[in-house]
């Protein structure tokens, strides 16, 4: 049995596929399983049991033609696209695979969502939930339903960075790719200050080169000691890092979903998107923080780069004491006025494991 799983991207999107293969091997141990994926994310896959290969495709190396080409000569039974655009469907025809299964993405409902605010009965099911739907056609149960990542080398990766690995490490990600998803970098810092201020914790900033201008400006307002690793991670080693953070203070981005495949406690700031996307956390420990009661929201697919109405409320009015309030809220044990500046009690500091 010879398996394809195509997803090129983008980044959380890649990260919530691992949930799938474990099934698959427990079904078929003997399968060989494919992961056809863009270069910029083959180490999503890095150390992955239930992973026998990972193909890469970069457009500016190879040509499509030879993509297809390579997947006909190896001959696969079965492809699961969970891409389900015309690129994947290109390589499931012309690759000549015997049988595929196509997530359903629900396109059309999140459009609707945007445009009527009426939301479908087909966005109950979050995308993860989505992609082991396509267990069932194939008689496979889904025993397992975690994203997982198998981080390797973590405490010599943040050495490297000159961050001791025995430290309590809040992680901070203000970036992502369209500006209307990103906080106040005021407000991120604020966060962390008070975060941090129960007991001198420290603080890495997360992102990718694109992330550097945001990053640079928390940077200027921590009041506790930090290190700015924004762009000078590369994938792997930004898994490392995020897999020893005690809490991820986070906008809806990929890097969510790097820290919910290892368990990390953390907040999701989300504003002009939502959780009825399918994208919010799912984990006990995960949280999200949004401004309720906005009409206007959500106002996109994916972000844009102005606010369509010039206020940007749904992230201009969410303030730290809300985000701070999330976090208490889901653990009882946290104590501390959120709307005192410059205190969070003790008890959240242990009971999200800082």
């Amino acid at each position: 049995m010879r398996i394809l799983v195509i997803r090129f991207s983008s980044l959380g999107d890649v990260v919530l596929t691992t949930a799938i293969f474990p099934n698959l091997k427990a079904h078929w141990p003997a399968a060989e399983v494919t992961v056809l994926t863009r270069r910029a994310y083959a180490d999503v896959f890095d150390g992955n049991p239930y992973v026998d290969h990972v193909r890469v495709f970069d457009p500016r190396e190879q040509p499509f033609s030879k993509l297809t080409k390579e997947v006909r000569e190896e001959g696969f039974d079965l492809c699961i696209d969970l891409q389900g655009n015309v690129r994947s469907f290109l390589v499931r025809m012309i690759g000549g695979v015997a049988r595929a299964i196509l997530v359903e993405k629900s396109l059309w409902a999140r459009w609707a969502l945007v445009w009527f605010k009426r939301e479908s009965p087909s966005l109950r099911r979050s995308v993860r939930e989505k992609i082991l739907d396509c267990l069932g056609p194939l008689g496979v149960g889904a025993k397992f339903s975690e994203t997982q990542l198998f981080p390797s080398n973590t405490d010599a990766v943040l050495t490297s960075f000159e961050v001791d690995p025995s430290l309590s490490l809040i992680g901070l990600a203000p970036g992502a790719k369209h500006a209307t998803k990103r906080w106040n970098p005021e407000k991120f810092a604020e966060a962390a200050n008070r975060l941090g201020m129960a007991s001198n914790k420290t603080v890495l900033i997360l992102g990718d080169k694109s992330d550097r201008p945001i990053a640079d400006k928390v940077a200027a307002l921590l009041k506790l000691p930090f290190k700015n690793l924004a762009g000078w991670t590369n994938l792997k080693e930004l898994i490392a890092v995020v897999s020893k953070l005690s809490v991820l203070v986070t906008n809806d981005s990929g890097l969510l979903h790097i820290a919910e495949a290892m368990k990390i406690p953390l907040v999701a700031v989300f504003g002009p998107t939502v959780p009825a996307f399918g994208f919010a956390p799912y984990r006990d420990s995960s949280h999200v923080a949004e401004l309720p009661g906005l009409s206007c929201r959500p106002c996109t697919l994916h972000g844009d780069e102005i606010c369509p109405l010039k206020h940007h409320r749904c992230m201009e009015d969410l303030m730290a004491e809300n985000v701070l309030e999330t976090l208490q809220s889901r653990h009882p044990r946290v104590g501390g006025d959120p709307g005192r500046k410059g205190y969070l009690g003790s008890a959240a500091a242990d009971d999200v494991g800082l």
